[in-house]
């Protein structure tokens, strides 16, 4: 193995996974992003356990157009990466926010690393910020099928998920799910979208 190669496979999958960087290379169990269909999407949700009800698309276009118009450049990359959990009490702005690249972790990212998914909602890990609000959000969704349902109760959790993250979205859904029970059983509304088509070049 030459020391270019190894640089590579040392520091890439560090930086890509503990940094806000766009996510596109094939490390740690992601892949290149690829167009995902509606039948898609309700195929691998059924197989990672994403209810039919609670399952919506990300309209791209206008996502973009709400990114676009984030001042920060920082707050921009938080909203725009391919993990994310934002938690809504009582206000239209998140109370909590967990994205991929705050978690840290190698192989595999750490969502409960300062046990931060301890409680509900969790600890504060990316910060929070009011740059989208919920309105923006779900008026940038829409059902993945026809037994998808609008769900207004709250508290309410905005899943983020890429086909693209594999094994790391996988475990994200497997610890978002395991902090909303410790709320109690149907007490938490999870809404799960997902972003694939968002990271295509």
């Amino acid at each position: 193995m030459n020391i270019t190669f190894r640089f590579a496979f040392l520091v890439i999958p560090i930086a890509l996974l503990q940094s806000c960087s766009s996510i596109y290379y094939g490390v740690v169990g992601i892949r290149n992003p690829k167009p995902i269909t509606p039948q898609e999407i309700n195929a691998l949700a059924q197989k990672w356990g994403i209810p039919n009800g609670s399952s919506f698309i990300l309209d791209t276009g206008c996502y973009k157009n709400t990114l676009r118009g984030i001042q920060s450049d920082a707050q921009k990359n938080n909203h725009a990466q391919p993990l994310q959990a934002l938690y809504f009490t009582n206000s239209s702005y998140p109370v909590s926010f967990q994205i991929n690249c705050y978690a840290g972790g190698f192989p595999n990212l750490k969502w409960n690393r300062n046990g931060n998914m301890d409680v509900f909602p969790p600890r504060e890990q990316a910060p929070i910020d009011s740059a989208i609000s919920l309105y923006d959000i779900k008026n940038c969704i829409q059902p993945a099928n026809e037994k998808t349902y609008a769900n207004a109760s709250k508290p309410m959790v905005l899943v983020f998920w890429t086909k693209f993250m594999k094994r790391q979205t996988k475990r994200f859904l497997k610890e978002v799910n395991r902090n909303a029970q410790s709320r109690g059983q149907n007490q938490v509304n999870i809404i799960y979208i997902n972003a694939d088509n968002l990271f295509l070049e």
